[in-house]
């Protein structure tokens, strides 16, 4: 959001809770006693003549349709759903009224993300890989697509990093967090296939081959880089 707020640009947001205070943008927070919900908010937010509008999380099927709508009428919209990645954000939107030939031309990008913890700097050890690792990074590495191969080539996939511990970390072996990405970009092949109401898997299966970095492939990079542990990315992305 503080990318895209300038002194040009109006931003709304309808939030529940407001987490973050963000100077010169319009944040307003949800009151489901009081009526104001997030379909209310954005309601009341294109009133306002918005220039982009951000909706915490979208529930329900008024909220969608509203979203949509703001969407189809020029203004950004940008918002959340709760879905395993992001090629589920589309079934999800449909189970919720949406019109797939409506939400094929309404969407520009959906992102998904899962927060690993990374390993800390001041003790992380490399170690031998097991068989075992080797094999699955190798795999997962020969399904990347091709304008990420360059970031793998040359890697020795015979050792990884490994958690240890130490007093910066006090004793974890991990220091902060770092997250790993999807993101499926519109163009007119991922739009028709969105207009014909696909499933997560069949839409899976169109932006994997348009070249989609998917969850676990950003992760294996992140893991050769020696940034995460294997055993992390498949606790929190599964594998």
């Amino acid at each position: 959001m503080k990318k895209l707020h300038t002194p040009e640009v109006k931003i709304v947001t309808i939030e529940d809770p407001i987490e973050y205070h963000l100077p010169g943008v319009t944040q307003t927070q949800v009151d489901q006693e009081g009526g104001y919900t997030f379909s209310e908010g954005l309601r009341s937010a294109l009133r306002q003549d918005p220039d982009i509008i951000m909706v915490g999380e979208i529930r329900d099927n008024d909220t969608a349709s509203t979203a949509i709508h703001a969407a189809l009428t020029g203004h950004m919209v940008l918002s959340t759903l709760h879905t395993n990645d992001a090629a589920g954000a589309i079934p999800r939107l449909t189970d919720m009224g949406i019109n797939p030939k409506v939400l094929g031309s309404a969407l520009n990008a959906v992102l998904a993300q899962r927060l690993i913890r990374r390993l800390c700097d001041a003790c992380k050890k490399q170690e031998p890989a097991t068989d075992e690792e080797r094999r699955y990074i190798e795999t997962v590495v020969a399904t990347l697509p091709e304008r990420y191969k360059k970031e793998a080539a040359g890697v020795d996939f015979t050792s990884l990093f490994h958690v240890v511990g130490c007093d910066v970390c006090s004793s974890i072996g991990y220091k902060g967090r770092i997250g790993v990405y999807e993101a499926i970009i519109m163009d007119a092949t991922i739009e028709n296939s969105v207009k014909g109401g696909p499933s997560a898997r069949e839409l899976r299966e169109v932006a994997n081959a348009q070249g989609l970095l998917t969850l676990v492939q950003d992760g294996i990079l992140k893991v050769i880089k020696g940034v995460t542990t294997l055993s992390e990315l498949k606790r929190v992305v599964g594998e």
